[in-house]
């Protein structure tokens, strides 16, 4: 990835820790949603470990032209489409539901209640899917928001790691023959 980026990859260790508390398997399939992707390092790992494709937001450019190479580089461009824009402007026009989002904003620079909120509003997450959150330790986070509702909260250092899990009521359609 370019220098000078100011970027704070996920470390190997939280990024196992992530996949371990996940559980094997239940990438497997799914359609994954990589925000604030910088180096797609989550986007790829849940690629690796089974996904069906993935889209991933990035805002920088720079970072966003190199991970469309490096998926080109891994032959996992027909998987995936990087789009080159804010969160903000990405998630009212991408096409849900996703199985599995990440979600790894630069710390501080994001409204964390008002990202959750999008994405339960705007059906992002499929009934079952998972929303992974990497943010700072002293920044809070709700139990709930609205269907997503938090299920895993673990901090490794300054950073913490929660994840929601999407509910919701039941749909007719949802219930056994």
């Amino acid at each position: 990835m370019p220098k000078g980026t100011g970027l704070r990859p996920t470390t190997e260790r939280v990024r196992g820790a992530i996949f371990s508390v996940l559980g094997a398997g239940a990438v497997e399939g799914e359609r994954v949603l990589d925000l604030f992707a910088g180096t797609g390092a989550l986007g790829i790992e849940a690629l690796s470990r089974g996904a069906s494709g993935a889209d991933f937001v990035e805002a920088n450019g720079r970072l966003a032209q190199q991970l469309q190479k490096n998926l080109a580089e891994l032959a996992l461009s027909d998987r995936c489409r990087v789009h080159w824009r804010t969160v903000a402007r990405a998630i009212t026009t991408l096409e849900g539901p996703y199985g599995l989002v990440f979600a790894d904003p630069p710390y501080g620079s994001v409204d964390l209640d008002v990202l959750m909120g999008s994405l339960n509003e705007l059906s992002l997450v499929r009934r079952g899917g998972l929303v992974v959150v990497e943010h700072r330790s002293t920044e809070p986070m709700a139990d709930a928001y609205g269907r997503l509702v938090q299920t895993h909260d673990r901090r490794y250092g300054d950073t913490s790691v929660c994840i929601y899990s999407s509910g919701g009521p039941v749909d007719e359609g949802d219930l056994p023959g």
